[in-house]
């Protein structure tokens, strides 16, 4: 990456002046490009403010070079408007020599913007953070694969997820996807984050005074199956007037008392 003027060298930082086209994209530590966003940054575009760009410098597969985190949806813009030999600074983070560090930077850097959750999802991954490493871990042992779309076997909703995991060390978590699988399988309906946090709220109201068992075979046997409980989980919303995951909680707690002659749960 060529600057177009001499760096400054201060403590862990050194800011330049570079080429928007000699930027290169970190290969792990970036959010996902969105074309719309791009397209809407240049309608609106503001050269004066462009703002300042972050990169790290350290080895990857054997290259050493300034490795952008922050800023590609700005550089992209630039490239689409043909204005690749735009100038714009650089703050290089010095400190930072892997991908752990510089993943939990770009968290850092991105709490000022709207970033994506499964975005935000990935690097906090990356950097270690618990409530992301823990989710992960307690989904794949389900037969679970975390990814951005939503389907069969596929799980997006990642902030769901964390909430859980962070609740109890993933106690909660484990509990709340290892009946759902044993109930519904990997469907995708059975996989909507107010579904997964409503039986999840239950789970940590009621603890082991939940029948596992009863629960699985009560919920499996609901007209319509995990869909239809969600569907008329959002119907009663407004009547029970709670938010949608106590809802759902409440839908569920109503399924499992069905035909209960004792041990049933007390509202919620």
């Amino acid at each position: 990456m060529d600057a177009v003027k001499q760096a400054k060298q201060s403590g862990r930082t050194e800011v330049m002046t570079v080429l928007a086209q000699d930027l290169v994209p970190h290969p792990r530590v970036q959010r996902r490009l969105n074309e719309a966003k791009v397209k809407k940054l240049m309608a609106d575009a503001d050269l004066d403010a462009i703002g300042t760009m972050h990169a790290v410098r350290y080895p990857i597969e054997g290259v050493t070079r300034d490795w952008q985190i922050d800023g590609n949806h700005r550089r992209n813009m630039l490239i689409n408007l043909g204005l690749g030999e735009w100038p714009v600074e650089l703050m290089v983070h010095l400190d930072v020599k892997e991908d752990a560090r510089a993943a939990d930077l770009f968290l850092k850097l991105n709490n000022r913007f709207v970033v994506d959750a499964f975005d935000r999802f990935e690097q906090a991954f990356i950097a270690g953070h618990s409530e992301a490493v823990g989710a992960q871990d307690v989904a794949e042992r389900h037969g679970y694969v975390i990814s951005k779309s939503n389907g069969n076997g596929h799980l997006s909703c990642v902030q769901s997820l964390q909430r859980l995991w962070s609740a109890d060390g993933g106690v909660t978590l484990d509990a709340t996807l290892g009946t759902i699988v044993e109930a519904w399988g990997h469907t995708a309906a059975s996989s909507e984050g107010k579904l997964i946090e409503g039986l999840g709220l239950l789970y940590r109201r009621y603890g082991a005074e939940i029948d596992r068992p009863a629960l699985v075979t009560r919920i499996a046997k609901y007209p319509g199956r995990a869909s239809a409980l969600l569907g008329d989980a959002k119907g009663h919303r407004q009547l029970r007037r709670m938010s949608m995951t106590r809802s759902v909680a409440e839908s569920i707690r109503t399924t499992y008392n069905a035909q209960r002659r004792a041990h049933k749960l007390d509202p919620l």
